[in-house]
């Protein structure tokens, strides 16, 4: 019995050392109604939103904190991205006309961030998206950061080894639009325009598996055939094309 008493005593003074051992843990949870924000141009921006700052200069997690989900950065030009985190439910970032370009690092995003809106931006070179292999001649993509929505400028279109490998791993769970030379939003395709007649029949001549269907687009996920794979565009020559000197635009 006493052995009894003596374990009962022991696991009393466990239990007690474990209780006061969380009481003290819960010094360390952050003040989640007090959150500095380091991030100077950002505080500014949201300054100007309306959002409250203490007199610590701390930002004020009230109910507009709360409901923001989508944040419009239009225009802002922001580069530095840290400091979001403090909008616990933002899912979405409207980045359009900021001057970026030519290169946009997804990994710079919080990871809460889901939706994404780069148009009016000068960029065609998107890293932390996608990580792409080529084994056995076959490409492996291992999507980085998966999109719900992924709206992007018309210079998107030049690029193929980071958007058209996502668009065929991730497209289907993504809307995924692309403005097109008017600055409209069209659903992403990875068939391009080839705009001057005299570039693109040139082009069908060397790369004719390239152009599917009516062969008026070419389509950039398509490989090329082996047979043409050796065969080079050269505008200097009209020894492999007669209406050569007809191009006006190679876009």
């Amino acid at each position: 019995m006493r052995k009894f008493y003596q374990f009962l005593l022991v696991t009393i003074i466990l239990g007690s050392g474990a209780f006061l051992f969380s009481c003290d843990g819960d010094d360390d949870t952050p003040d989640w109604k007090n959150i500095d924000i380091t991030n100077a141009a950002l505080k500014s921006i949201l300054q100007q939103k309306g959002y409250t700052f203490n007199e610590a200069g701390q930002l004020v997690q009230d109910d507009k904190v709360a409901a923001t989900t989508s944040l419009d950065l239009s225009g802002t030009k922001l580069a530095d991205f840290s400091g979001l985190e403090a909008l616990p439910n933002l899912k979405e970032l409207i980045l359009a006309d900021n001057g970026y370009g030519p290169v946009f690092d997804f990994s710079a995003l919080p990871a809460q961030i889901t939706a994404v809106d780069l148009t009016g931006n000068k960029l065609f070179d998107f890293e932390g998206l996608v990580d792409v292999k080529v084994e056995n001649d076959e490409r492996q993509t291992t999507v980085l950061r998966a999109f719900t929505k992924l709206y992007l400028p018309e210079a998107a279109k030049y690029n193929v080894e980071d958007l058209m490998p996502y668009y065929e791993k991730a497209g289907a769970s993504t809307d995924m639009q692309m403005q097109d030379a008017k600055g409209k939003l069209q659903p992403y395709t990875t068939l391009r325009e080839i705009p001057d007649q005299y570039f693109r029949t040139y082009l069908k001549t060397l790369f004719a598996s390239l152009f599917p269907g009516d062969g008026t687009q070419i389509d950039i996920s398509k490989p090329m055939a082996l047979a043409e794979s050796g065969n080079n565009i050269n505008l200097w020559y009209d020894s492999q094309f007669a209406d050569i000197g007809k191009i006006k635009s190679i876009e």
